[in-house]
């Protein structure tokens, strides 16, 4: 069982007077247009609206990178909504329920990766303000863990200019990786989602996220660091005027070392393969774990009806 940082008996973190400008409330926000953009975007505010957490930063309903919509489900506490992305994080994991983003040409560019691991310090303020006891991970709390800092959005998917790269290296957009699958499939997923977008028209949208098994762990100095025991992904084109969306992969992969056993389990192997060289193999290794929506759905508990 997970050992919380949440204090008994705490209020909800719904404190939204104290923060001021930083947080917006997607009910709030600007209403859309007439038709099928006013339809799609009723349907995200419903979704939003329905979700008992908290909205930092940007409204959610004018924020391109869940234009489509937005997953159901999970038990996150705070919606970070910013340009580079949205999200779901989990006071209860330490860690994303999901991340959501758009993705472009104009994404891609020349900005160098920041490797500025750092605690979220917009979320950090919201969590010390709200007083439920939750806390922002640091870029230290993976230490002697053998564990990668995971990243949901790559840092190579927003290299148009230093300061959106350095958004994906908050802590909030990490989970505890291993090395193993960071370095080969998972990182091939990421090379594969960049060549679909390169010399597009069209972006692409991408949601992806942690899978809790029987066996999951923690670390952490409190081991409450949530490990996941496998982490999806899904890219896809949303359909035209409330079509079916295009699904253009979908991969459930398993979060374990270089010989398939678990990292917690196994911490010898884990700390060899960190120590290791960077993973190689087949840039098609991921393919080798395609799955279906349905089938992340009932893996993770998340529904993404605007994806059927």
């Amino acid at each position: 069982m997970l050992k919380l940082k949440l204090k008994k008996n705490s209020a909800p973190l719904i404190v939204l007077a104290l923060l001021g400008p930083m947080l917006t409330v997607a009910c709030n926000a600007a209403p859309g247009g007439a038709g099928q953009d006013q339809q799609d975007r009723s349907a995200l505010e419903a979704t939003v609206q329905s979700s008992p957490a908290t909205v930092i930063g940007l409204p959610l309903a004018g924020n391109a990178n869940v234009a489509p919509g937005l997953p159901a489900g999970g038990n996150h506490d705070v919606l970070l909504s910013r340009k580079q992305y949205v999200l779901a994080w989990n006071a209860r994991t330490r860690i994303v329920d999901w991340a959501a983003w758009r993705l472009s040409t104009k994404d891609l560019g020349e900005a160098g990766r920041q490797n500025s691991f750092a605690v979220d310090t917009q979320l950090a303020d919201f969590l010390a303000r709200s007083g439920g006891g939750a806390e922002a991970v640091t870029s230290n709390d993976y230490q002697d863990s053998c564990m990668d800092r995971g990243h949901q959005v790559p840092s190579a998917d927003r290299t148009a200019n230093a300061q959106s790269n350095g958004t994906t290296f908050f802590m909030s957009n990490m989970v505890p990786q291993t090395s193993f699958l960071n370095r080969t499939a998972w990182a091939h997923m990421e090379d594969f989602e960049r060549d679909l977008v390169k010399g597009a028209d069209e972006p692409v949208f991408l949601v992806a996220g942690p899978v809790f098994g029987r066996s999951a762990g923690a670390i952490g100095p409190d081991h409450d660091i949530a490990v996941p025991t496998r982490i999806f992904k899904i890219i896809y084109k949303p359909g035209a005027r409330g079509g079916k969306a295009t699904i253009l992969a979908a991969a459930l992969m398993p979060n374990t070392t270089s010989d398939g056993t678990d990292p917690l389990d196994d911490r010898a192997r884990e700390c060899e393969d960190q120590r290791a060289t960077p993973g190689s193999g087949s840039t098609d290794d991921w393919k080798r774990f395609s799955a279906s929506v349905g089938e992340i759905e009932a893996a993770s508990g998340l529904k993404f009806a605007y994806l059927h």
